[in-house]
């Protein structure tokens, strides 16, 4: 099971399934692209009110990619391949840029 950073809100005993890994992804994004995981200064019990409260993620509006890993935690992707295809086209933009 994956850890309260990177587990989707649901009932635990669920079996993951595409939702909560592309959940998962956004968190690993996260942590590459900050160098830290989400919500790092909370004890496990405040990240899951949090997530658990509505969606309360952190913010990732300066961070590069953050509108995909918010994608990722809200439920925007039904397929990592769709993850993949934005992160490309958000690196070929940076790349002209």
């Amino acid at each position: 099971m994956e850890s309260v950073r990177f587990f989707l809100p649901r009932d635990v005993t669920a079996t993951p399934n595409v939702k909560s890994d592309i959940f998962a992804l956004g968190s690993a994004i996260y942590y590459i692209m900050t160098g830290r995981e989400p919500y790092d200064a909370l004890t496990d019990a405040e990240v899951a009110a949090c997530y658990y409260s509505g969606g309360d993620f952190p913010s990732v509006d300066s961070i590069p990619c953050g509108q995909i890993i918010l994608g990722c935690w809200r439920g925007g992707f039904n397929s990592a391949d769709k993850v993949f295809r934005d992160l490309m086209g958000k690196h070929k933009a940076l790349s002209s840029a």
